[in-house]
This record gives structure tokens, C-alpha cells and sequence, in this order.
């Protein structure tokens, strides 16, 4: 068994090309058989040499032995010419997701440390069994019966999962070594106990005999499944929603998206989704079909993970949730014509918009030019963003800004650059794409404000 285990092994790595590149290995070393047969294993079945191996060990403080433990650990590491790393938590962790957080990020700093190429942790076919009976009898998807991947990007393998534990002891009595430890720190809790103990033996007892090997078979079909769907997904996505630079919104036809049957398209939303580090729970998703299906455009959708989705008219809209949008480039956001004659800019969402005013005279440069009353005594013109409530005068009455966006499909995430002129006292005398308000043209042989706006790199209705 020594042997075979050893040649399986260094086969299984060959074959998937983990080591063929060299590069040092920072293997997770809780002190427990699985983790001190990897240790082994490495050291001494793929013979890598000492200054390739380290040995890290976090100990959580969840059990009054550990600190003994984490001694026991540097020797066995001394022992085997490997480099020891250890870490103890601050405060013991609330829960086994704020414990396996906590442990690999000490692992991560460890790689970055010694500039190691991969982390190895000693998972195991049984772990997969017992990990896909959880997630089925919890009501998962098939993503969740894919059970633990053999790689968790960027850096974490898990080189033991084709191996039973039933291997990992025979190879530790035929070797002659001991674990440091009799249980995990952090373990797996009192379900997993249950399952490992009482459910697996009594499956494999009354209702097959090969209950966990199905498990893990089961594990890999979903795997083969979840990869295949997200393959098409993805290709739907690059097809549809092709982003023109990083970072950039995707945007998706919504048309396109519902000519896709229900399953497909909810595959793809999560798929979508998941490029921007959001990953819903079933709830979640319903809810996010339904307004992807019934929402009104204009209309915003908050996703957990920091990401908004929104629809305008025959679109669907996914960014990263943005600060609240500010105005700055003038102060104060917007831009006062003082004085008779003057220059100045102003600042909307990323882009300027430049202005040139001159009384009685046309300013020069270049943009719209504007011909308005000249403000009465204690009133001024203003540029600035637009702001909910905002009404124009047209020749043919009067219209809320909001309502004259919608009309030229200004979409909802882009008003805020769009440019108002108004008068300093309220009331708007334009917007660019429509003609000022006759409210503010000059009378005859009175005098005029000359204002021209550069505004052609800007949202416009």
C-alpha cells in the first residue's frame, strides 16, 4: 500500500501538471493524519527537496490542547526539513465559515510570504462524499453536488481528493508516523460528525454498499454538468453582452435574454452575475427573474455583492454599485455665470462641460449657442446637473426633465451628466437637444446674454 499510494501519487500530480513547473508548496498542516500524510507524501514520495516544502499551521484556539499542538507540529516539521509557519486567532471564531476564512487567508500570507507557487490542502475522497451528502440532503444545486473542487483559484489545490482515507492510514502505519494531532482544528461539527459516523456506515450497511464511492462519482458528473452550462453560458454572455473595456457595465438585450427558455436564461443571469462577484441564493434569483421579467425601465435592482441591475426600455444593465454620484469640478457642482463676460467648467459624472458667456456679444469657442434675457437684478444663470423635480418650459407647455429623458431614452444611469442651464432662482431655460425656453428669450432691443455650451461629449435627450 506504501508503494502504490506513493506511485498513485506522484502519477496524479504528473497528470495534472501541478509540479511540472517546479515552484515551492505551502501545504496546510493542521497536525491531523490527512494533513501529515501530505506533508509526507511530498517530502518524501515525490521527493521534493527542504526549501520547497513549508508547513503552515493555524491554530484557531477552539481547543485548550492546540497550544501544545502547534509545538508538537514545528518539531515534526524540524524533524522532516520543512519550513514551519504558524499563526494563533485573536479571539476564537464565531463559526466554521468565519474559521475556514480565517485559515486561508493565514495561508494565502504564508504563500505570498515564501513565494510559493501553490497551497495544498489535504481533502480527501471521503471529505467529497460526506461534503455532497450535506449539501443534497440541505436541497443544493448542482453546483453545490459538485462538491469541493480540486482547485481553488487562484492558488489552493487539493491534490488528496482522488485518494480514500482508508489509503491515508494504511500509508501512515506502513511508514511508521503518527499525526500530531487527534482531531482537526476547526473541524467539520457536530453534523458532519453525524454523517461521517452514523448516516454513511448505516447507508452502506442497509441501502448500498457503495454509498460513498456513488457520492463521489455523483460529484463528478455535477462537476462535468455545472462546467458544461457555465461553458454555454459564458459563450451566451461573450455572444450578447460582449464588454468593450474592463470594468465597463454589461449590458444584455432583454428581448435576447427572453427568447431564451426560463432555465437557460436564469443560467445565464447567474452566470452573468457571477463576473461581477455576486452570487445569489435561489431566493435571491427568483427574485431577480422577476424583475428582470416585470421591472419598468428605469427601474434598479440592488444585488447582494455590490452590483446593481437595472432595466432601461429594452436593455438590462449590470455594474458595480457606484458613490453616490458627485458633481465636483466647481465646488459646489455647478457653475455660476458672473459678471458680463467670462469662461469656466464644469464637472458631471466624469465628463466637462465647458461655457463662454459674453453680455451683448458673442464669446467665441465652440459648443451651442444660447441667446437669453439678461438676469434681473439679484438673480443669476447657473450650470449645473439636472435634479429630480426639474420642469423646462416648452413652446407647447410644460414637462418635467424626468419625464423628457424618458421620451428620448436617456437612461436612467446616465442623467446625472446631463447639463442644465437655469436661472439661479429655479426654472430651467435648457437642456441640450431642445430648443431654450421662450420664458428666457430677450425681448426685442433689450439686452442679451450670449452663453455657449460645450456639452458634445455628454448625455443629451
Amino acid at each position: 500500500m506504501t508503494l502504490h499510494l506513493a506511485a498513485a501519487f506522484r502519477d496524479h500530480l504528473e497528470g495534472v501538471g501541478w509540479l511540472r513547473e517546479g515552484g515551492t508548496v505551502v501545504v496546510a498542516f493542521s497536525g491531523g493524519l490527512d494533513s501529515t500524510v501530505l506533508l509526507h507524501l511530498l517530502r518524501f514520495g515525490v521527493r521534493l527537496p527542504p526549501g520547497r516544502v513549508h508547513a503552515a499551521h493555524f491554530d484557531h484556539g477552539m481547543r485548550p490542547e492546540s497550544r501544545d499542538e502547534v509545538l508538537r507540529c514545528r518539531g515534526r516539521a524540524a524533524a522532516w526539513e520543512v519550513g514551519f509557519h504558524s499563526a494563533r486567532a485573536p479571539s476564537p471564531p464565531k463559526g466554521q465559515a468565519q474559521a475556514r476564512e480565517m485559515r486561508y487567508r493565514f495561508l494565502e500570507e504564508v504563500r505570498e510570504r515564501t513565494d510559493a507557487r501553490w497551497v495544498m490542502t489535504a481533502h480527501h475522497a471521503d471529505d467529497q462524499a460526506e461534503t455532497v451528502l450535506f449539501r443534497a440532503v440541505r436541497g443544493t444545486g448542482v453546483r453545490g453536488l459538485a462538491g469541493i473542487p480540486r482547485r481553488r483559484p487562484p492558488h489552493v489545490l487539493r491534490p488528496l481528493l482522488p485518494f480514500w482515507r482508508r489509503e491515508l492510514e494504511a500509508y501512515a502505519r506502513d511508514v511508521g508516523i503518527r499525526p500530531v494531532s487527534a482531531s482537526s482544528p476547526g473541524a467539520s461539527g457536530f453534523a458532519r460528525n453525524v454523517l461521517r459516523e452514523e448516516i454513511l456506515p448505516r447507508l452502506e450497511e442497509a441501502v448500498f454498499p457503495d454509498s460513498r464511492r456513488a457520492l463521489v462519482r455523483l460529484s463528478e458528473v455535477a462537476q462535468e454538468e455545472h462546467a458544461g452550462s457555465e461553458a454555454l453560458a459564458r459563450w451566451w454572455i461573450h455572444t450578447h453582452a460582449p464588454k468593450e473595456e474592463k470594468g465597463a457595465p454589461s449590458v444584455v438585450s432583454l428581448s435576447a435574454l427572453e427568447a431564451l427558455p426560463r432555465e437557460a436564461a436564469t443560467l445565464v443571469v447567474r452566470s452573468l452575475l457571477a463576473g461581477w462577484g455576486a452570487h445569489p441564493s435561489r431566493a435571491g434569483t427568483e427574485e431577480i427573474m422577476e424583475f428582470i421579467r416585470t421591472g419598468s425601465s428605469g427601474g434598479t435592482l440592488q444585488v447582494a455583492g455590490g452590483v446593481d441591475l437595472s432595466r432601461e426600455f429594452d436593455l438590462l444593465r449590470v455594474e458595480r454599485r457606484p458613490p453616490p454620484p458627485s458633481d465636483a469640478g466647481s465646488g459646489s457642482g455647478r457653475l455660476e455665470l458672473e459678471a458680463t463676460e467670462g469662461a469656466g467648467e464644469l464637472n458631471l459624472g466624469g465628463s466637462t462641460v465647458r461655457a463662454r458667456w459674453k453680455l451683448d456679444g458673442d464669446p467665441g469657442g465652440s459648443g451651442r449657442l444660447l441667446r437669453i434675457r439678461k438676469p434681473s437684478p439679484g438673480d443669476a444663470v447657473v450650470l449645473r446637473s439636472w435634479s429630480p423635480g426639474d420642469r423646462i418650459r416648452l413652446t407647447y407647455g410644460t414637462k418635467k426633465l424626468k419625464k423628457l429623458f424618458a421620451e428620448h431614452r436617456v437612461p436612467r444611469s446616465a442623467r446625472h451628466r446631463v447639463p442644465v442651464l437655469a436661472w439661479k432662482g429655479g426654472g430651467v431655460i435648457w437642456v441640450p437637444g431642445v430648443d431654450p425656453s421662450p420664458d428666457a428669450l430677450p425681448p426685442p432691443d433689450s439686452a442679451t446674454l450670449h452663453v455657449r455650451i460645450d456639452a458634445d461629449d455628454v448625455q443629451r435627450p
